[in-house]
């Protein structure tokens, strides 16, 4: 057999990464042997045994370290990404200048909106001795959601890259041009 897998997508890069994250959870060694329960795909074509249990392994044992590193990688931006995407957006004027201010992602949002403001009008705004016009109030309302909108967009593609990037971790860690499919048990030891 020659030839290279089916790419992981977002889906079955997560699905395995939870996967080895929990089985990461019980094994404290980077090297020895995992055995998969799924079904498997090699160079290319699918195992004719649908489901099955198959474990990997090398003369050496499998050197899990990259993989371990990758999992604890994505799974760390799943929980970012998360905890951005349950935060919602600054609600009081003040917040949201204060959240499009802060990084230069919010301020490329806030020229865009069209906020040519100077800094001391900046000041009395968050100070409360002066308030945002209606079109400057609208377009501070709209910026923030926006560079809310991209914070969210941002975290979730940084997630699902690291979930296909430990899926491939794996790969290489097998040394063979593997893929996994509705895996319903992984373990190492």
């Amino acid at each position: 057999m020659t030839g290279e897998p089916t790419p992981y997508d977002e889906s079955a890069g997560w699905d395995l990464v939870t996967m080895l994250a929990q089985a990461f959870a019980t094994w404290a060694s980077d090297r020895g042997r995992m055995t998969i329960t799924a079904d498997i795909e090699w160079a290319g074509e699918y195992n004719p045994r649908r489901h099955r249990t198959t474990t990997f392994w090398s003369h050496t044992a499998l050197n899990l370290r990259g993989v371990r590193a990758a999992t604890d990688a994505a799974m760390a931006a799943r929980k970012s990404a998360e905890t951005i995407f349950s935060r919602p957006a600054p609600k009081s004027t003040g917040a949201q200048i204060r959240f499009l201010r802060r990084t230069s992602a919010g301020r490329a949002v806030w020229a865009r909106a069209g906020l040519s403001v100077t800094d001391r009008t900046i000041g009395r705004w968050l100070a409360g001795t002066q308030k945002p016009n209606k079109a400057n109030l609208a377009r501070i309302q709209e910026a923030a959601r926006e560079h809310h909108a991209q914070r969210v967009n941002s975290a979730q593609a940084k997630s699902e890259r690291l979930a296909v990037e430990a899926a491939y971790a794996l790969t290489d860690a097998i040394g063979e041009p593997v893929r996994f499919f509705d895996v319903s048990d992984l373990d190492f030891n």
